[in-house]
């Protein structure tokens, strides 16, 4: 996966998460921002920005799988949660041939602007970007607008489901109703969205 933009919406429980860490299993070079700690067996876990600058200064051309865990999301406190993430979306920018994962985006993005110019031009960098969220209208624009590939899980938010009618046309009112595991998948230049599943 190469300079593409994914975002995958869906209710807790409903997969994106899973979706999320299957897509990024065959990564060779990953960084995931993982505030609720679903990501742990998948790389070297790492808690605080320190450690993260050292691991990557002595790795910039190597292959590495960085799982970051914000320690501070055990408190809560969003303001410090978004100076984390944008440490991170720094040090992401700085590398070359990268998956950025972002689990939960909604929780994560603020006003800043390091995120924004890493979605405008991480693509001259290869960077990649997967990032789930349970609304798809909290999500960035700046990440929605550039998206290469949109997925829904199951989503009951009529506002969510009004966003995509007008995308992806009738198949959006299929999703409140989709099972667990299947969801509706959108690729730029593909004009017919269509319903897959992944095992659990």
């Amino acid at each position: 996966m190469k300079n593409e933009i994914i975002i995958i919406l869906g209710r807790k429980g409903s997969g994106k998460t899973h979706l999320a860490r299957q897509m990024a299993s065959s990564a060779t070079r990953l960084i995931v921002f993982d505030p609720q700690r679903q990501f742990s067996v998948d790389g070297v876990v790492i808690d605080d920005a320190l450690s993260l600058a050292e691991y990557l200064s002595q790795a910039q051309a190597a292959n590495f799988r960085i799982i970051y865990q914000p320690v501070m999301t055990v408190r809560g406190d969003v303001d410090l949660l978004l100076q984390e993430f944008n440490f991170v979306s720094r040090c992401v920018g700085r590398l070359r041939n990268v998956l950025f994962v972002i689990d939960e985006i909604d929780r994560c993005v603020g006003r800043d602007f390091v995120f924004k110019n890493l979605i405008q031009t991480g693509r001259h960098r290869q960077i990649s970007v997967i990032a789930t969220t349970i609304r798809y209208t909290d999500a960035t624009r700046d990440m929605t607008a550039q998206a290469d590939t949109i997925i829904s899980f199951q989503c009951t938010e009529p506002g969510d489901v009004r966003y995509f009618r007008e995308r992806l046309g009738e198949i959006a009112e299929r999703l409140p109703s989709l099972p667990l595991y299947h969801y509706v998948r959108k690729e730029a230049g593909i004009l017919e969205p269509k319903i897959y599943t992944t095992t659990p």
